[in-house]
């Protein structure tokens, strides 16, 4: 991380600790989510087996792999596309 600086140059304090702060709650955050994914999971199998067997169909994997790369691949061209900001190619 790029930690911003100040007038004069030195590293913001308050902001590293912000940044810091927030990548703990993310982390813990998503370890809760692995936890409780088995549970859910586990659940949804019990509750809903029609769900459970369209999902094991060999297709539905790779489709929704497909979905996600095309996603994140459309979002990080939205990022590069708009990174320079307004001021880009001037």
């Amino acid at each position: 991380m790029n930690a911003p600086e100040n007038q004069a140059g030195r590293v913001d304090g308050f902001s590293v600790a912000i940044d810091m702060i927030a990548v703990v709650a993310f982390l813990a955050a998503f370890t809760a989510l692995l936890f409780g994914a088995d549970a859910l999971i586990a659940s949804v199998m019990r509750r809903e087996p029609a769900l459970v067997d369209f999902m094991m169909q060999w297709w539905v994997a790779p489709l929704l792999v497909l979905g996600g790369v095309v996603a994140l691949g459309g979002l990080a061209g939205m990022l590069l596309v708009t990174a320079g900001g307004p001021e880009r190619g001037k």
